[in-house]
């Protein structure tokens, strides 16, 4: 403190207070600290004072821990430019205090205003707290003038030494501080430790020295947790010694700073929003920071937003910077990016103007992910001019050629960017990096061939690093060498040593982010621009054979792939990262995230950008069937480009969808358009330039062109134009004799001479193909599949590949061997090749997948137990291959003790961790569902449910790509909860879940076609046709749409056109069991049975092997059952039983015919007189014995089996109803009763025919009556509807009713113009009426629709009753109608087939002879 403080006595202007007490003094100054008009006040009243005027502005500027704290931030920001104008800004209010003019000082020294500065530090060069770092400041100022003055320099230095050894801890203090932002932190180590030597208990020496580790942190990254843990130490004791309630800011952001350095973001956010001071940039400035690293980019670019439209000068460069980032990285709108950045410079040139260091990050960092688009990088090369402005040291330079390389695209471009190398190598010929930017010109811009001269040249450059590469400039700079040399590679044609050196060239550049914490300096070093460069050359040296053989795990794609996972974590809307990353999806068949990847890309993407993202996206629907989709995304492409009509991929991808729909002709046409390409029958050897796009095109592939010749010549294949086929063929083996497509060829080749039969002339090409060639492995898995398939030779099919692991031993050719002999069930053999081949491959987890399935096949469990185990804790996905593999044992405790290992470990906010909790919940579910417990089942999936909701919510900004994986794993958990919904026949909410799915995905095609199938069972007809016409239009293709179309019109009675859209089905896949099924119905309402038969001829013809398909034997035996032949039905249904999809409903099927074999009406009386006087006696009464006892055995079979079988409590019921007894009647009809809820139709029919057996016709009449005006007529109710109309036309028919019994028959009719009950029953009425004509019409569409058929001999013969007794009642109404030749015709038909049947000869045959002959 001055002298003379103690004499001094001020008064404040504002109060009565007057004191000449030091801590009195700093109490009251506290109270106005925050009231900026109070402060000026006061300085003003105490300006009048003549004494101690100094100490009172000193003590105000240590006192104020919101201004030095906001000082030291834009210090350790290296932001200078707001140091100065922070430090201006406090000058205003408190006036000249020392402190803050050697931190305005500081500013302008740190941007080189060296006269300024040294001007204001002169001014309070002789203050004892400020001496010692205005004495460094000054020395460092004149060092830095051009013409150095050595004297006042020598000078400085003695002044400096002398106080340094009486200097206090104020002077100490900012010294330290002073060498600290002057990156000397090692030095100001020293300093600190004076401090705290002097005074062990000093708060701000602890402080200062923990901010003074964390900066030693960040320079030497190799000791950066050793220094935070130090700094933590400091930070603690500080903490300690603090008597203050508010926490100290400086204090509080450095304890955020640790825990960002130790990765916990969310702690250091929680700490960050602890802080309670208004108006305080550095909290908003660093919460931002923390935002972006949680991934929070939402939040982030909201803060910066906020700042933004507040105005406030000191946080508008770094709000403007997270806007840039934000539209960049998320966005991808580059438009808006580039306005914004106009507003970043200028805002740069306003207080950062002297920062070179500031303008040539942020230079690099916007061009590093921009994604060369061309607005962004001639900003960024703008500040780099100014950067050279301000230095033109020869690193600046060579980072201005840098940015221009990126920029060339034609040779001015790449002349200028490379006399910008020359100068740098000119202002340091040791240079390494700019000799090597210059040669990077040479190589891009084609004006060398002299590869070799430039690759040895970098290779003795390489060489010199192998000490050891210790800095990340460093690592950079390998990587950016290592990249070159196989741009080399590349164009020297060696690609097969290129991988090698972009493995470790990404390595490299890897090494340099490992200790970077996340923010604008992590995706600056992440160089996303430098990955999707070093993808691109991958991809396109990738062995052709990789290529076709890409289904398969490899390493090539694996890497290329985890390249690009690690840009888009972090820069999500980079349009060529995410093309690429969706590229390498769809060529490893990952098709939807490849469909995800690019659906974001064509959202995002600007139109000049995203017509390849449309072929691409076209190419995907051809390969999963969506043909509509893929005309629509090829026109979407050919509006946005027209030029891409005349390229490869466009008319590839229009060919296959002509080809894949049976248009030949037009399929055949764009082939021949493509083949009559420039460059596709013979070789372009130089690259084109696409004058729309300004941008280089590379040449057609071999492997394009080749693609071309194949696809034409199936094409003529399957048009059956075998003749043109081959001819295409050979053209394409002359044309590719000697390239690297010729085994391709070959193989191709050999599909055309197997359908000739030609086995023995393929095996011998195949052969041809040697080791080295390309394709040599296609080869050799063609050849083991022609011994497989044509020959039966297991032998040879294995040895096939025994050679290949001779010749090729690697991972990659032992699993195919292994493959080889799970095929033959040599499984043994193939667990020890998959064996070997995982000592090779030790952390390949799929290959520990296989391995543990392999014991799983061969029953043996533990062996496999132990390899998932060890697996997991290498790839935590096989943690629940493991768990299903124990659920199957029925181990649940074991399967949960899994699952508590694995949530035992720390919990976190991670997004991976987040999803892998829930994947926990459905485990836990699935053991719940095991163990048949319902309720703790629902309470996990809920559980699941609630988790997947955040995770989806994080996903969306953190890693947009997973956005459709994880909704669709959204949408199966929701799928679980509507079928325990639908189960507990709560369809409403079932709807309600649906509808929720749509919301995730509202194009999601399942979910429609679920929300339709429910809203039908609840009869919601209108918004049932609604949803079923949207997704028609926005799928045309959609089996299951046309299916819930075809099952709408049912629901609406309109058959006839449900009946054509199963045609429209059946007519494009013939075999298609499923729609059979349905069309079988469909006829059969129609009356149409007779067409069903057609409808098998020609799915049999399709595909010959369908007739041992249980969907295609289920279908067949309902036409069976339609069509009166019980006894065949019900031994098609047998063979189904045992088949999970058709087992319920087969069961149920066989149930129903040994219950009722010839489908009577139950407790129906109008044809009992017939029914006994045509009774089998003794024997029928031991068949019906027989049937009822299987029905029985079927009944226990189905409780086992389907526990929660909806229609087992109405079977059983039916079951105990047959023994006809009052007791079992009772006790049915209170099962009816009790089941009621769940299937009233079904349930109110029951009970009316128990009464209608138990002789009680007036409440049968009641219940039926109920049934017939208060339910509508549905499609799943149906068989219970016709039964219930038939009873209800019996009771009215016996009670004289006989208007009411036709209104009941037409309804019948109505929905099932097959039901010769219906006509017989019409019949019976018309005959009581003695209309005998009608009665004959009746009877005769009765005989008709009853097929005519004798049912085998079995346990069901009572269909003969009913057969004798149709063609009697028909023969006897012909007689009556005197139709005498017809009723003579049905009574010969009766006795051909029943000649125990003596009645209708003498009642009817004798009679109508006898009439027709008067």
């Amino acid at each position: 403190m001055s002298k003379g403080f103690e004499s001094c006595r001020y008064k404040c202007t504002q109060c009565t207070f007057s004191s000449n007490d030091q801590e009195e003094l700093k109490s009251h100054i506290s109270k106005h600290s925050d009231d900026k008009q109070q402060q000026g006040q006061l300085k003003d009243g105490l300006q009048s004072q003549k004494c101690g005027v100094r100490t009172w502005f000193l003590i105000m500027a240590s006192t104020d821990s919101k201004t030095l704290s906001k000082l030291f931030f834009f210090g350790r920001m290296q932001l200078p430019g707001h140091m100065s104008a922070a430090a201006s800004d406090a000058i205003s209010r408190y006036g000249r205090d020392p402190i803050l003019v050697f931190f305005k000082a500081f500013g302008n020294l740190l941007q080189l205003n060296l006269q300024e500065a040294i001007t204001e530090l002169e001014t309070i060069r002789d203050d004892s707290d400020v001496q010692l770092c205005t004495l460094m400041a000054l020395i460092v100022a004149h060092k830095e003038q051009p013409h150095c003055d050595r004297d006042a320099v020598l000078k400085l230095d003695e002044r400096l030494k002398e106080r340094r050894r009486t200097a206090g801890e104020n002077a100490l203090r900012f010294a330290a501080l002073f060498l600290a932002l002057s990156n000397r932190p090692d030095k100001a180590t020293q300093y600190a430790d004076r401090i705290l030597k002097i005074n062990s208990s000093s708060f701000e020496g602890h402080v200062l020295r923990g901010w003074i580790y964390l900066m030693e942190a960040e320079i030497n990254g190799n000791k950066k947790d050793e220094f935070r843990r130090r700094a933590e130490k400091d930070f603690e004791s500080a903490s300690s010694l603090q008597t203050n309630e508010s926490e100290d800011p400086e204090l509080l952001l450095g304890k955020v700073r640790c825990f960002e350095m130790k990765g916990d973001y969310k702690k250091a956010l929680s700490i960050l929003n602890s802080l309670r001071i208004s108006h305080f940039e550095p909290k908003t400035i660093e919460k931002m920071r923390l935002e972006l690293a949680l991934g929070q980019w939402e939040d982030a670019q909201q803060l910066a937003v906020d700042c933004i439209s507040t105005g406030s000068e000191l946080c508008l460069l770094p709000a403007l910077q997270m806007q840039i980032m934000y539209l960049l990285c998320r966005e991808a709108n580059y438009a808006e990016a580039s306005n914004t950045i106009q507003k970043f410079i200028d805002q740069l040139h306003a207080l950062e103007e002297g920062s070179a260091a500031l303008f040539s990050f942020n230079a690099k960092l916007f061009s590093r992910m921009c994604g060369r688009n061309s607005l962004i990088l001639q900003q960024a090369v703008s500040m780099m001019q100014h950067v050279v402005s301000i230095d033109a040291s020869s690193n600046n330079l060579v980072e201005q050629g840098e940015l221009l390389l990126k920029t060339a695209v034609s040779p001015d471009t790449f002349t200028t960017a490379s006399n910008v190398f020359v100068k740098a190598m000119e202002a340091d010929p040791d240079n390494a990096r700019a000799m090597l930017g210059f040669n990077r010109c040479k190589l891009e811009s084609g004006k060398t061939r002299d590869f070799d001269k430039i690759f040895n040249e970098l290779e003795i450059i390489k060489e010199s690093m192998s000490a050891g590469v210790t800095t990340r400039d460093e690592s950079i700079f390998l990587a950016n060498l290592l990249f070159t040399q196989a741009i080399i590679l590349k164009q020297k044609g060696h690609t097969d040593k290129v991988f090698a050196l972009i493995k470790k060239a990404v390595d490299f550049q890897h090494s340099s982010i490992l200790r970077v914490g996340v923010g604008p300096e992590y995706l600056c070093a992440l160089d996303a621009d430098f990955r999707t460069e070093n993808v691109k050359l991958l991809l396109k040296t990738i062995p052709p054979e990789n290529i076709s053989n890409s289904k398969q795990p490899n390493i090539m794609f694996n890497f290329a792939a985890s390249v690009l996972d690690t840009v888009l974590k972090y820069m999500p809307g980079l349009f060529e990262a995410k093309y690429y990353g969706a590229y390498i999806k769809f060529l490893t068949g990952d098709l939807s995230t490849a469909e995800s990847l690019l659906q974001d890309c064509i959202d995002r993407g600007s139109d000049a950008d995203i017509s390849d993202a449309h072929l691409l996206m076209a190419q995907i629907h051809v390969e999963t069937g969506q043909f509509s989709k893929a005309e629509s995304a090829l026109s979407q492409a050919l509006s946005l480009n027209f030029s891409v009509r005349n390229t490869p991929t466009y008319l590839l991808a229009k060919a296959k969808v002509h080809n894949k729909r049976q248009q030949f002709t037009d399929a055949r046409k764009t082939l021949e358009s493509a083949l009559n390409l420039p460059g596709v029958r013979k070789v372009t050897g130089r690259a084109r330039v696409n004058s729309a796009a300004n941008t280089p095109t590379t040449p057609i592939s071999d492997s394009e062109r080749l693609t071309i010749f194949l696809e034409l010549s199936e094409c003529h294949r399957n048009d059956g134009n075998v003749h043109e086929a081959t001819k295409v063929m050979q053209d394409a083996i002359n044309e590719f004799k000697g390239t690297s497509e010729e085994s391709r060829v070959v193989i191709a080749n050999a599909n055309l001479d197997l359908a000739r039969g030609d086995v023995e002339g393929v095996l011998a090409a195949l052969r041809q193909i040697d080791a080295d060639k390309p394709y040599y492995i296609s080869a050799r898995e063609k050849m083991a599949d022609i011994y497989l398939h044509h020959r039966n030779d297991k032998r040879m099919f294995a040895q096939c590949y025994k050679e290949l692991v001779e010749l090729q031993p690697n991972t990659r050719t032992k699993m195919l061997l292994g493959d080889a002999y799970m095929n033959i069930l040599a499984i043994d053999k193939a667990i020890a090749v998959y064996q070997s081949a995982y000592k090779d491959s030790p952390n390949d987890v799929y290959l520990v997948k296989k391995i543990a399935q392999a014991f799983v096949k061969m029953h043996y469990y533990s062996q496999a137990i132990t390899y998932f185990r060890n697996g997991y804790k290498k790839a935590p996905t096989l943690k629940y291959d493991l768990i299903d593999l124990l659920c199957r044992l029925r181990q649940f405790d074991d399967a949960e003790r899994v699952l508590d290992e694995s949530e035992r470990h720390e919990q976190t906010y991670d997004l991976n961790r987040l999803m892998d909790e829930v994947k926990n919940f459905i485990a836990r579910a699935r053991i719940a569902e095991k163990r048949n417990q319902p309720q703790t089942h629902e309470r996990f999936l809920h559980k699941a449910e609630a988790q997947q909701d955040v995770v989806l919510r994080r996903v969306k900004s953190e890693q947009p790509e997973w956005t459709q994986k994880q909704t669709e794993l959204a949408i199966d958990i929701n799928y679980e909860l509507a079928n325990l919904a639908i189960s507990n026949r709560d369809l409403d909410k079932a709807v309600e879940i649906y509808q929720k799915c749509l919301g995730l995905n509202a194009r999601h095609s399942k979910t429609q076609v679920k929300l339709i199938k429910t809203l039908l069972d609840l009869g919601n007809i209108e918004d049932c046709e609604t949803h079923c016409v949207e997704l028609l239009k926005s799928d045309p293709d959609n089996t299951d749409a046309i299916i819930m179309m075809a099952d709408l019109m049912l629901s609406k009675h309109e058959f006839e056109d449900a009946g054509k859209y199963y045609r429209q089905l059946l007519d494009r896949s013939p075999d298609n069991c499923k729609v059979l099924l349905k069309a079988v119905g469909c006829l059969r309402r129609l009356g149409k049975l007779s067409d069903v038969k057609a409808l098998f001829d020609a799915a049999i013809e399709h595909s010959p092997k369908i007739e041992m398909d249980a969907g295609f034997i289920y279908a067949n035996a309902y036409y069976e059952l339609y069509m009166g032949k019980v006894g065949d039905a019900m031994r098609l249904f047998n063979k189904c039983r045992k088949v999970k999809e058709y087992g319920e409903g087969s069961l149920c099927e066989m149930i129903r015919i040994c219950l009722n074999p010839d489908n009577n009406v139950l407790g129906a009386e109008a044809f009992e007189d017939v029914a006994q006087s045509n009774s089998y006696g003794s024997e029928k009464s031991d068949l019906d014995s027989m049937a009822l006892k299987t029905g029985e055995k079927l009944l226990a079979e189905l409780k086992k089996s389907y526990k929660d079988s909806s229609e087992y409590g109405i079977l059983q019921a039916y079951h105990i109803m047959s023994a006809k007894t009052n007791s079992a009647v009772n006790e049915a009809i209170n099962l009816f009763n009790n089941l009621m809820p769940s299937n009233p139709v079904g349930c109110i029919l029951g009970v009316a025919s128990g009464y209608m057996i138990s002789k009680n016709m007036l409440k049968a009449r009641g219940e039926l009556k109920k049934l017939y005006k208060e339910y509508q007529w549905n499609l799943a109710d149906s068989e219970h509807f016709e039964k219930a109309y038939l009873l209800l036309a019996d009771v009215m028919i016996q009670s004289n009713k006989y208007e009411i019994a036709h209104e009941s028959l037409k309804k019948c009719l109505q929905y099932n113009k097959s039901c010769y009950k219906a006509y017989e029953y019409s019949g019976l009425v018309f005959e009581k009426e003695q209309s005998y004509k009608e009665a004959a019409e009746r009877y005769a569409l009765a005989w008709k629709y009853s097929h005519k058929t004798d049912p085998s001999i079995g346990i069901i013969v009572k269909f003969a009753d009913f057969y004798s007794s149709l063609g009697y009642k028909l023969a006897y109404n012909y007689l009556k109608a005197k139709r005498y030749i017809d009723a003579i015709d049905i009574s010969n038909e009766v006795l051909a087939n029943h000649e125990s049947y003596p009645k209708i000869r003498k009642d009817i045959l004798e009679k109508a002879r006898a009439a027709f002959r008067t």
